[in-house]
């Protein structure tokens, strides 16, 4: 089922969890995306949290912090489909807004469906790759291998 969507499609898209890693995004979009469509922001009076019970994040309104994560600019139609497919039903896409140095901007981003506690672990992406990235690639892709970073193919 696809996420859905209660922002303008035509916003770039602020990524937060398993979506900044270029693999995960490559697997999903079914392509790479070009450096310059990604930039480095924050989503001010957001937090990142792990999920309790699995191994993704979501955003929880929080005024006091700022989600670090990707803009990502120029998604087709069809990628944004893609994307609702794999954030399925426990996401809806929102408007929200980002800061990237001392500009903001509108983007819209993947917000749960169901409450989740700010009090919920902080989601550390790095912390995410070094210690559960494996784990989540063999439930969310298990017949996909993944591509390391100089193309080769191997199994997870």
């Amino acid at each position: 089922m696809n996420a859905p969507m209660n922002a303008d499609p035509s916003l770039p898209l602020f990524v937060y969890g398993t979506l900044c890693d270029p693999h995960i995004r490559a697997l999903v979009l079914g392509q790479r995306l070009a450096d310059e469509a990604l930039q480095r922001v924050s989503a001010p009076g957001w937090r990142a949290v792990y999920i309790p019970g699995v191994l993704y994040p979501a955003l929880v309104a929080n005024q006091d912090d700022a989600a670090d994560g990707l803009l990502i600019e120029g998604l087709s139609a069809a990628a944004l489909a893609r994307l609702d497919v794999y954030e399925g039903n426990q996401y809806r896409r929102e408007a929200l807004l980002v800061r990237s140095g001392n500009n903001t901007v509108g983007a819209q981003a993947y917000l749960p469906r169901r409450a989740i506690s700010a009090n919920a672990p902080r989601w550390d992406f790095e912390h995410w790759t070094r210690i559960h990235r494996s784990d989540f690639l063999r439930e969310e892709f298990p017949p996909a291998g993944i591509e390391k970073d100089n193309g080769e193919r191997t199994d997870v």
